[in-house]
């Protein structure tokens, strides 16, 4: 006949009284447990963390091979909760720039081009951003279906337009009025461009390489020198034939304008 085990009434009773301990229960202390029998409760233990791991078969395990797969399961669990903490905070993160966006796009006063009104006085470029010596003036503007610039026009970099989308290109003038040499670093005063059209549609304007974006522009320019840059802006294909005016809105830290287009 084969003999029973009493292990599981011993793991039974030993978990019952440990508990009962806490419970403040007027119960005698726990039974002392064999060294041989504590391995056993350990690897009793073990073997129910591993019960729905596929990692290992079904077998008992070394001291060595017990501390080895506690420390790995352990591993498992941290990188899990890792993992949750990072999902969380990125999407957190996410949802604050998305409302920060919608708030920027509600609050943001449009110009429009043919008439020059607006809900604020609007001003140029260098001078909502306090840029000396140089003045940024609009030229027009012009829709590219595919790509700026087009294939073959010799730059390194161009942006694609979206699926359904036209890219509207704003052009501007930025020229050195000075008497001296002027750097100039579009970037350094993080500023951030708004594009309407007829009045509406408010789109950030595209984030580019293009070393003439007027966002990113950073050089040197001789005195009475001139560079000319601009604004891109994703718009529906079905808007691109019917602009009748254009608008820019300037955004630095908590400050923002309309943009003079003349």
């Amino acid at each position: 006949m084969k003999k029973k085990s009493f292990l599981p009434v011993k793991i039974l009773v030993a978990t019952l009284v440990f508990a009962f301990s806490f419970a403040g229960c007027d119960l005698d202390p726990m039974p002392t447990l064999t060294e041989e029998e504590r391995q056993e409760v350990s690897q009793y233990a073990v073997g129910i963390l591993m019960k729905y791991d596929s990692h290992h078969k079904n077998r008992l395990l070394s001291d060595k091979e017990l501390e080895a797969e506690l420390t790995r399961l352990k591993t498992l669990a941290d990188n899990k909760v890792n993992a949750e903490v990072y999902a969380r905070q990125s999407k957190a993160l996410k949802e604050k720039e998305k409302e920060e966006k919608k708030q920027a796009l509600e609050n943001t006063p449009t110009v429009d081009n043919a008439t020059g009104t607006g809900t604020t006085a609007p001003v140029y470029v260098e001078e909502f951003l306090g840029l000396d010596g140089v003045n940024i003036r609009y030229t027009g503007y012009e829709v590219h279906p595919d790509s700026y610039p087009e294939a073959g026009e010799g730059l390194y970099f161009s942006v694609p337009a979206a699926t359904g989308k036209d890219l509207l290109i704003l052009n501007f003038d930025l020229t050195n009025v000075s008497g001296e040499t002027k750097d100039i670093d579009m970037m350094a005063t993080n500023a951030t461009f708004l594009i309407s059209v007829n009045g509406g549609n408010t789109k950030f304007a595209e984030q580019s390489l293009l070393l003439n974006d007027l966002g990113t522009f950073k050089g040197t320019l001789a005195s009475g020198q001139s560079e000319s840059l601009v604004l891109i802006a994703q718009i529906d294909e079905v808007l691109s034939s019917d602009i009748s005016s254009v608008g820019v809105s300037i955004q630095s830290e908590s400050k923002i304008a309309t943009t003079r287009l003349d």
